[in-house]
């Protein structure tokens, strides 16, 4: 059993050194420094001490995610592959992605149907193309239909009329018979 002694910042924002009996102990977020109610005189066993540490690293692995997150939007399995990238302990896994889920920081839905605005809009890209990225993306049928339904059959007209000019313009010295077959072949693939 240990008493606290000192609770001291780190040069790292949000980071604390926590000192047992004038000894340093271990580091800790923020996050666990509250949720724990750590302050000087508060006296720790080894059990909460291991409770501490143990919040303190999924918290440090949550605030990883965030820092992973700020850049674009991600998906579910995104999240996952990083998080055992990093190898983060297996039980951690399921109470970040839970936490980041209530903070409608990761939403496959979501995901999907920003995939399918930004794809119609920039790229020339067909259903069955952005339907295979999403599938690779592990997002479920009914999220990837639901965001289809917003390319409309009209948008994929005009998306296949304008790939259709663009290679056309590129196979222009091609002979008629190649040049018809090479804009059949560009269709179909995209």
């Amino acid at each position: 059993m240990g008493k606290i002694t000192k609770i001291e910042a780190q040069k790292r924002r949000g980071r604390y050194n926590v000192y047992l009996d004038g000894q340093y102990a271990f580091p800790v977020a923020e996050s666990v420094l509250i949720k724990f109610r750590l302050m000087k005189g508060l006296e720790l066993d080894k059990q909460q001490v291991a409770a501490i540490t143990t919040a303190d690293q999924q918290a440090q692995a949550y605030s990883k995610m965030l820092d992973y997150l700020a850049h674009q939007l991600r998906t579910e399995s995104d999240i996952v592959k990083k998080l055992h990238d990093l190898e983060t302990p297996e039980q951690f896994i399921g109470p970040i992605l839970q936490k980041l889920r209530e903070q409608h920081l990761v939403d496959d839905h979501e995901y999907a149907a920003s995939y399918v605005r930004t794809a119609m809009i920039t790229s020339l890209k067909g259903p069955g193309v952005i339907r295979q990225y999403l599938r690779m993306k592990k997002i479920g049928e009914n999220d990837i239909d639901d965001a289809l339904a917003q390319f409309t059959p009209e948008q994929q007209q005009a998306n296949a009329s304008k790939l259709a000019e663009k290679l056309f313009r590129r196979y222009h010295n091609q002979p008629l018979m190649r040049q018809e077959q090479k804009v059949r072949q560009g269709l179909l693939t995209k």
